[in-house]
């Protein structure tokens, strides 16, 4: 479970670890399908900067 951009509790089918700036609302494709963005979290190194993104689809 994550929350969506509206704060509301949804259910997550998959997570995708990535480098690349994506958002609630953007759309993977991935296997001849599209995965909604539900969430994103940003996952720092010891030195500050960005390891991954935790994406919620």
């Amino acid at each position: 479970m994550v929350r969506n951009k509206q704060g509301e509790e949804v259910i997550s089918e998959a997570r995708v670890f990535c480098l690349e700036a994506v958002q609630p609302g953007d759309v993977l494709e991935y296997g001849g399908r599209e995965w909604p963005v539900i969430a994103v979290s940003e996952t720092p190194g010891l030195d500050g900067k960005l390891l991954y993104r935790e994406v919620a689809v």
